[in-house]
């Protein structure tokens, strides 16, 4: 592990870092792995659980079989679910704005303007963005809260050249 990796783990409030390096090793080659290991039973992260376990998954990533709520739904960007939940969420009424918007750059500088912090975050982190134009809201954002741990994340994503691999996700 690198010592960058290392500064940027203990920046971002990871102690130990070698600890992950750890745990990968301990653990078999599949996600579903984690479960067996102790520093994620009260944890586990989703890719763990098969879609009929479900049921039994209790904490807070998004899932097809999540109760939404406003709140819930709030906390959920398009990124990080199946196209099944976000066609959900979208049909419900008063989904948040970044399920429907035809423009994400439009509805993130409003809720920036706004204020709204988490909604910015959510939409910044949702499908519809050419990497020039959320390369600077990251930017935004990070200055808007004026956090340390955004700030380093930031300055870290703003370095990856994005446009080799696609130019929008």
């Amino acid at each position: 592990m690198g010592e960058e990796t290392k500064e940027f783990a203990r920046a971002a409030g990871v102690n130990a870092p070698e600890q992950l390096l750890k745990i990968a090793m301990e653990i078999d080659s599949t996600p579903r792995g984690l479960r067996s290991h102790s520093a994620f039973k009260e944890d586990t992260p989703i890719v763990c659980f098969n879609d009929d376990e479900l049921d039994s998954y209790k904490f807070d990533f998004p899932h097809n079989k999540m109760k939404l709520t406003p709140d819930t739904m709030r906390q959920i960007c398009t990124v990080e679910i199946y196209d099944t939940l976000h066609k959900r969420i979208s049909e419900m009424v008063n989904p948040p704005e970044w399920f429907i918007t035809t423009s994400q750059k439009d509805t993130f500088d409003r809720l920036i303007k706004e204020k709204d912090f988490t909604g910015a975050w959510m939409c910044l982190n949702s499908k519809g963005w050419l990497f020039k134009d959320a390369r600077k809201a990251l930017e935004n954002l990070a200055g808007a809260v004026g956090d340390p741990i955004l700030n380093l994340v930031t300055e870290a994503w703003v370095k990856i050249p994005h446009e080799g691999y696609e130019d929008h996700y």
